[in-house]
């Protein structure tokens, strides 16, 4: 009986439990704007990456400075549905 009792318990915490599970599509995106982002401490100098999707949408990401990219670079990136 204890053990019936323990498993109902654990089937309802577990069926309570939200799950973080949720769809992407890639979307295709071209990058249009490089900018430099300086923190207090100078090693910490980032650039700053702006990208467009065909829906005019714009994602952000941050990279070394020592990495070059060229505008209009094209790339694909996961995007929420």
């Amino acid at each position: 009986m204890r053990t019936i009792l323990l498993l109902l318990a654990v089937a309802i915490f577990t069926g309570c439990y939200s799950s973080r599970e949720f769809e992407v599509k890639m979307v295709n995106v071209r990058l249009v704007r490089i900018d430099t982002l300086k923190h207090y401490d100078e090693d910490r100098i980032r650039q700053l990456l702006v990208w467009k999707d065909e829906r005019d949408l714009e994602y952000f990401s941050y990279e070394p400075l020592h990495n070059n990219f060229i505008v209009g670079t094209r790339m694909i990136v996961f995007r929420k549905k």
